[in-house]
């Protein structure tokens, strides 16, 4: 695939990459991506927004992961290509990865729609956290009766392809057991921004955690909280 930068000279979009197929729910190719083997920057680069291919809507092996998120009645979603392969080689086939770019509501949705049991699995590292930050922020109007949301963090150093190859898939499975629900995770969030001692950022702590649970679409866990 060839690109052209700003002077008009074409070059070739993935050299020095591993190229990842990237097909939609139903099995067709839509997209490409590349993960950096010699340390150019950015580590991933992906195909250009085409007319059939949109980032932000795409979630890579779902095609993949159907018959298992059937069996196991949950979804998976990782941070890498790497992991999602390494997790299906491994026997957990369940789960599928955001494309390379951070969950959007989009991408929330379509867990949703693929199973009610959504588990956000990210890596022990300041990265994973801020994502996982990002990511709860996005669910109280997805939480409606019926469907859960968990997350997962993974021991510092580890993702889930080094996990597998050093701790087996058996060490993995235990701990996705261990996930949490996401309004616990964004509660503990925000609470790490305050000084709960002091009665004026306590104050405000409550008024933003129930700015988050007014939004909260199962009214049941809204009032569980409350």
């Amino acid at each position: 695939i060839l690109g052209r930068a700003d002077d008009g000279r074409l070059y070739e979009r993935f050299r020095g990459r591993v190229i990842f197929a990237i097909r939609d729910g139903r099995g067709r190719l839509c997209g490409l991506a590349g993960r950096s083997i010699d340390g150019r920057e950015p580590k991933y680069l992906n195909s250009p927004e085409t007319p059939l291919y949109h980032k932000a809507q795409v979630l890579f092996a779902l095609d993949r992961a159907r018959a298992g998120i059937r069996r196991t009645g949950k979804v998976l979603l990782v941070e890498g290509y790497l992991d999602v392969i390494t997790l299906h080689q491994s026997g957990i086939d369940n789960a599928v990865e955001a494309s390379g770019t951070a969950l959007g509501e989009t991408q929330l949705e379509t867990l949703f729609r693929a199973s009610s049991e959504v588990i956000l699995c990210f890596d022990g590292d300041r990265a994973g956290r801020a994502a996982a930050q990002r990511a709860v922020a996005l669910s109280p109007t997805h939480l409606r009766p019926g469907r859960l949301l968990r997350v997962l963090f993974l021991p510092e150093g580890e993702d889930p392809d080094s996990l597998l190859r050093h701790q087996g898939a058996e060490v993995f499975t235990q701990l996705l057991a261990g996930a949490r629900p996401a309004v616990d995770v964004f509660l503990e969030f925000l609470a790490t921004e305050y000084d709960l001692r002091q009665g004026d950022e306590l104050a405000q702590y409550r008024r933003q955690a129930r700015a988050f649970l007014d939004k909260l679409a199962d009214p049941d866990l809204r009032e569980v909280y409350r």
